[in-house]
């Protein structure tokens, strides 16, 4: 015969079965607090990241201005300056070069036909080469007195002689001078060239004798 089974005390089994339903709620309670946090924790991160992100957007994308130091400003391109400066002006002393002339060279020529002594000097007006009037040069302008060579310009009559050398007509034509031969500051040499139909050269040595020719008056006549 089979034993039967003790009789359970049901007050123990109700206590049993409610102490599991409130370990069960527990336990879910706990879970669920448990993903709330969870949930809460990786909201909270996400806001973080997210209020992190501009500010580290902002920090990478920021280009920071150029700062220019005054140094490398001076040791590369110098200021402008607008202040004048002074002008110097550097006086330079004069030299006076003191230049010596050199006389000009002379001429000497018979005075009065050789009645006087003989006469030495420059651009004589008048030059007589025969002891009467048909080879006179009077009014001579010397355009040319220089240390080589004096030329000059005057004019000289033409006698006709008709019907006698005292009572005939007499034609002025012009007459060249020209002086050269420079030796010891004098002129050597006497060139005489006439115009006209009836023109003539003649040449002279100089200095002039006291008695010879050329000779010039020193009254002017």
């Amino acid at each position: 015969m089979t034993d039967s089974p003790p009789p359970q005390d049901r007050g123990s089994e109700a206590v049993l079965v409610v102490s599991r339903r409130t370990l069960r709620r527990t336990l879910t309670a706990t879970v669920a607090i448990i993903v709330l946090a969870g949930v809460a924790i990786g909201a909270y991160e996400a806001g973080l990241s997210t209020r992190r992100s501009p500010a580290a957007a902002n920090s990478s994308t920021t280009t920071l201005p150029t700062t220019t130091s005054s140094t490398a400003l001076s040791s590369t391109t110098p200021p402008h300056s607008t202040t004048s400066r002074p002008t110097t002006t550097t006086r330079v002393p004069a030299i006076t070069t003191t230049t010596t002339a050199r006389p000009l060279p002379t001429v000497t020529l018979a005075a009065d036909g050789g009645s006087e002594p003989t006469w030495t000097g420059i651009k004589p007006p008048m030059i007589g080469f025969s002891g009467d009037a048909t080879d006179i040069v009077t009014g001579i302008t010397w355009t040319l007195w220089g240390s080589d060579e004096a030329v000059g310009h005057g004019t000289w009559g033409y006698e006709s002689c008709q019907p006698d050398c005292a009572s005939g007509a007499v034609t002025k034509y012009v007459a060249v001078i020209t002086l050269s031969d420079l030796f010891g500051g004098q002129f050597t040499s006497l060139a005489e060239q006439t115009e006209g139909p009836h023109g003539f050269e003649h040449s002279f040595a100089l200095p002039a004798p006291a008695n010879g020719s050329p000779w010039i008056s020193l009254s002017g006549g």
